[in-house]
């Protein structure tokens, strides 16, 4: 549903709140399209005085408790239209060294030209009667720091910042807000929270920003990767983050995306896994150059790749035979198979339920959240270890699995302040029991030449390759 903003422009004619933290402000205004009501305009501005003429944007609403109220999401100050109003204006408390008795000697002295002068000729000042070079300094400081924060709020309000944002970027960048958000306005989705891609990319393509820039980019790629944290993942391969790319902002980068990759690699804005082809294969594994390349550019199609080799090295093995190599006894694994079945058959998943719904386990489990939790870190490595650490736990939490979140609780919490009455203990046990057996079962499955997985096992010592990019 589209949402149509109004317009109110008139005069504040009080302030009544104003926080110097965030801004926030309540105004009683001067309609200029009814004059004789006054009405209520909430909105965040750096300052705010009495006299100001300010064009307000947003939409009316009704308090529960202070009634009708008009809500502005963007605030542009005017030139007061009469010498009355610029009187007020200045006198105000806006500029440093005018009171209400200076403002109405200067206005009376340059009459409608008052703002002009402050614009263009603030030296002049000091023709009026009472004004004397040390208070024009004074002046002149006060109404360049006005100037600046006024240019500063049309500048971001101008390109999509809403006044409650249009704040805290000046309160954190000050006088360079400009400059900073024109050299780099996605700085703005790591600077402020509640500022996302999105929002930053708005005021990048208004700033008139290219649409396939190097900064838009990079910044998209690191929103893709983000987001993928946010859902769980460690890692994305190069295709993943190309395909959230396209569905983030329609782009194909092809080949570009490399590029942009290693400038983000050397800037350490993310790191990239990557394991050697030579030390996966020993040196044993006869692949051919171009089957190499397109394992880099290509990690999925690796497994085509093992195959192929696997079955060319069968193919030899049948020509030439292998002495070394005898038929196994597959006796021990069938009948661990069998074993393992009927284990699990009998486990009695009750046990889990009634464990995770015990205060002891749920206590546990909160503890190692706090423990654990990413944002506690500031130290990046660590910070990537502790998102690790806690997505272990979850899984835990969610599967039920006491083996990990115990084994967790004892790498990671001190004490040793949870005792579990002897029911419990037995029906951990069982559990730990059936962990081990499923772990054992695993390693078996991994290990038989029946599998893929075990091809490669057998063939490459349990090792695996992944190209992987991280943030």
């Amino acid at each position: 549903m589209n949402v149509i903003k109004e317009t109110l422009i008139g005069i504040v004619s009080r302030v009544t709140y104003h926080n110097q933290s965030t801004g926030w402000s309540v105004l009683r205004v001067q309609a200029f399209n009814s004059p004789n009501q006054q009405e209520t305009v909430t909105v965040h501005q750096i300052k705010v005085f009495a006299g100001a003429t300010i064009e307000f944007q947003g939409l009316w609403t009704i308090d529960q408790k202070f009634g009708r109220q008009f809500k502005a999401s963007s605030a542009v100050e005017k030139k007061p239209a009469t010498t009355a109003s610029i009187e007020k204006y200045l006198g105000s408390g806006l500029i440093k060294g005018v009171g209400p008795k200076t403002a109405s000697k200067i206005v009376r002295y340059f009459k409608n030209e008052t703002l002009d002068i402050f614009d263009k000729n603030i030296t002049r000042l000091i023709e009026v009667p009472g004004i004397a070079k040390k208070k024009l300094i004074m002046i002149e400081q006060a109404w360049v720091e006005h100037k600046a924060i006024k240019e500063v709020m049309m500048f971001l309000q101008g390109h999509g910042i809403s006044t409650l944002f249009a704040v805290k970027i000046y309160k954190e960048y000050g006088d360079k807000a400009i400059s900073i958000v024109t050299e780099n306005p996605y700085r703005l989705a790591n600077d402020f929270y509640g500022i996302g891609f999105f929002s930053a990319d708005k005021v990048a393509l208004s700033i008139g920003l290219g649409e396939d820039s190097k900064q838009r980019m990079i910044a998209a790629i690191k929103h893709v990767l983000a987001a993928s944290r946010e859902q769980g993942h460690c890692y994305l391969t190069e295709q993943q983050i190309h395909a959230g790319i396209v569905e983030l902002i329609d782009i194909h980068l092809g080949r570009r995306l490399l590029d942009f990759l290693e400038i983000m690699k050397q800037e350490n804005q993310l790191r990239v896994r990557l394991l050697m082809l030579d030390d996966l294969f020993d040196g044993d594994m006869p692949l051919e150059r171009d089957e190499l390349i397109d394992i880099l550019k290509n990690p999925e199609s690796i497994e085509k790749h093992i195959k192929k080799a696997h079955e060319n090295r069968e193919e030899k093995e049948k020509l030439f035979g292998d002495e070394q190599d005898q038929p196994e006894d597959r006796f021990e694994e069938n009948y661990f198979h069998e074993e393992y079945e009927e284990h699990i058959g009998k486990h009695d998943t009750k046990v889990l339920e009634k464990l995770f719904k015990g205060s002891q386990l749920n206590k546990m489990y909160k503890r190692l959240a706090s423990k654990l939790h990413p944002d506690k870190e500031n130290d990046v490595d660590k910070k990537e270890r502790m998102h690790a650490l806690m997505q272990q736990l979850v899984s835990a939490r969610k599967n039920k699995d006491v083996f990990t979140m115990l084994a967790l609780y004892h790498d990671n919490i001190d004490d040793d302040s949870f005792n579990f009455d002897a029911k419990k203990i037995t029906a951990i046990e069982s559990l730990l029991e059936q962990k081990v057996s499923e772990l054992n079962y695993e390693l078996r499955q991994l290990k038989s030449d029946n599998t893929l997985e075990g091809m490669v096992w057998n063939r490459f010592k349990g090792r695996s390759n992944k190209i992987t990019l991280m943030l």
